[in-house]
């Protein structure tokens, strides 16, 4: 035991050793997953079910996950490395929704506020007429065209 490994009890008779080494991996694996399962444990780790298993119950009992999992058997990290350092995607969208809204009415509004008057002699299509509605449809648009 004075070799830095970990005994942890799991009620059986072959307590696993688990090294501390081991125990701080798995320490930094859940906080950055912000989940802890014994298949998550085994797979990044390479750990047998057992040992996996005292693993678990011992970040639970230093309050590394929470003690209760969900219906898919993950146990949430109680202090997660980046949480809130990353926008949620639903943010995202709404932010893009948000900034589309403000460009296409400020398109809008520069577009209401063109002055299309000038002198005939200028140039023979700046007298054109094109009301604000047919710039959105091409078919509209096109039929206002002087050949």
């Amino acid at each position: 035991m004075g070799t830095g490994a970990l005994a942890f009890n799991t009620g059986s008779a072959a307590t696993p050793a688990v090294s501390a080494h081991t125990y701080k991996w798995a320490e930094v694996i859940v906080r950055a997953h912000k989940t802890s399962s014994l298949a998550m444990l085994q797979r990044h780790l390479r750990l047998d079910v057992a040992a996996a298993k005292a693993l678990q119950n011992k970040l639970i009992s230093n309050g590394v996950i929470g003690a209760h999992a969900n219906v898919y058997g993950l146990h949430q990290a109680t202090n997660p490395l980046f949480d809130g350092l990353f926008p949620q995607p639903s943010k995202i969208a709404q932010t893009g929704k948000n900034l589309n809204e403000k460009m296409s009415s400020s398109i809008r509004n520069d577009v209401e506020n063109l002055d299309f008057e000038t002198d005939v002699g200028e140039d023979r299509d700046a007298n054109l007429e094109i009301p604000i509605t047919s710039l959105y449809n091409e078919a509209e648009w096109s039929s206002h065209l002087v050949a």
